[in-house]
């Protein structure tokens, strides 16, 4: 038996990662006086970009001749009780090619940028004053995975018990027993999976602009502004490229075999000849979750006045912007080609009893090709889906 196993797994890609704190402003101011203006301003800005691509080009070849035949025993002349013989042993040949290549996994915790608090308290008793509280919050996750995959597997097998000789034999009897012949081939490729989560814990409260405005004015023509500005931005970005070339080729014989011009009996007995083939390829999958609250600005606005000709304005502006991108391309070749014998056997001119007797035969394969798949979840919980791929270290 003659086996051989071959497991490649390369590029495997993980990247988690997590919010910072923001910002915060606080200003007090007290005043009397006319035409003042007080502004106060906080910007964050938050940028992740995940780049990760897997490049992978595996090329496997096997092949392999098993024999336990060709045997020859002709022109014997046996005196005693037993006659010339021809027994071969069992040929096998087993191949187990498997390729796991390029897969990506993507974790980004909540909001990447911090909340961004502005607190302002103005206490005036002038005219004609300004009072502006400005928060923005812009928040930037992009996350991209590329696999790029290209795999040729080939496997070529040559088993053989038979193409055995007993010819021209003197004696009791002549006999060609020959073992069983099987070859097992098994190729494998799981290529291209990304999974990408953005969202869960830190959401809502995390990443978002936070306003609080507080004037008590006695005074005339006056203005108090409050305008919080949040703006997250989600791109995920999956693309699979898979190139497959997977082919079998086997010939597998317990036959052929010759018992000709024999004085005695003579039989040939052959052993079962199979063939079996598991084709699979597995590419393509990808899955994307984005959950959680989604970060919410917050304005609050709180003024006394007593005076005449007050503006007060209070602004809120949250923008969410979501954009996944699943693409899954397969190229896939799958070639089986297989010859199984136990026939062409012969028992010819014999003086005395002649029999041939041959064993079964077999071929059997199995081709799969499972590609092109893309989940995606927005809002809510982690993908169902994506439990499998990350399990507990996501949290």
């Amino acid at each position: 038996m003659r086996k051989v196993t071959a497991i490649i797994t390369a590029l495997s890609m993980v990247a988690t990662m997590t919010p910072v704190y923001g910002s915060t402003n606080g200003s007090a101011v007290v005043s009397s006086g006319d035409n003042n203006t007080v502004n106060s301003v906080v910007n964050e800005t938050a940028v992740v970009s995940v780049t990760q691509t897997n490049n992978t080009n595996v090329s496997q070849f096997v092949g392999g001749e098993v024999n336990t035949g060709g045997n020859t025993a002709n022109r014997n002349i046996s005196t005693g009780g037993a006659g010339t013989s021809i027994t071969t042993g069992n040929a096998g040949m087993a191949v187990t090619n498997q390729v796991n290549a390029g897969s990506n996994q993507t974790v980004v915790h909540g909001a990447n940028a911090g909340a961004a608090a502005n607190a302002t308290e103005a206490v005036i008793s002038g005219d004609n004053n300004n009072v502006n509280t400005v928060t923005n919050v812009l928040d930037v996750t992009t996350v991209t995975n590329t696999n790029n995959t290209n795999v040729a597997q080939k496997v070529w097998g040559d088993v053989n018990t038979g193409n055995n000789t007993a010819n021209r034999n003197i004696g009791s009897g002549t006999s060609v027993n020959t073992g069983n012949a099987g070859l097992s081939a098994g190729l494998e490729v799981n290529a291209g999976s990304n999974a990408a989560h953005v969202g869960g814990q830190g959401f809502g409260i995390a990443g978002s602009a936070q306003n609080g405005l507080a004037v008590t004015t006695t005074g005339d023509n006056n203005t108090a502004n409050s305008v919080a500005n949040t703006t997250t931005v989600v791109a995920v970005n999956n693309t699979n490229n898979t190139a497959v070339k997977q082919f079998v080729r086997g010939d597998v014989n317990t036959g052929w075999n010759r018992a000709n011009r024999n004085i005695g009996d003579a039989s040939i007995d052959t052993g079962e000849a199979s063939l079996g083939a598991g084709v699979a390829v597995n590419a393509g999958q990808n899955a994307v979750s984005v959950g959680g609250v989604m970060p919410m600005g917050l304005s609050l606005s709180e003024v006394i006045s007593s005076g005449d000709d007050l503006l007060t304005n209070t602004v809120t502006n949250t923008t969410m912007t979501t954009a996944v991108t699943g693409t899954n391309n397969l190229s896939e070749y799958q070639h089986v080609w297989g010859n199984t014998n136990t026939g062409w056997n012969y028992a010819k001119r014999s003086i005395g009893g002649s029999g041939i007797m041959t064993g079964g035969t077999g071929f059997g394969v199995g081709l799969g090709v499972n590609a092109g798949v893309n989940q995606t979840l927005i809002g809510g919980g982690l993908l169902g889906g994506l439990t499998g791929w990350f399990g507990a270290w996501w949290l």
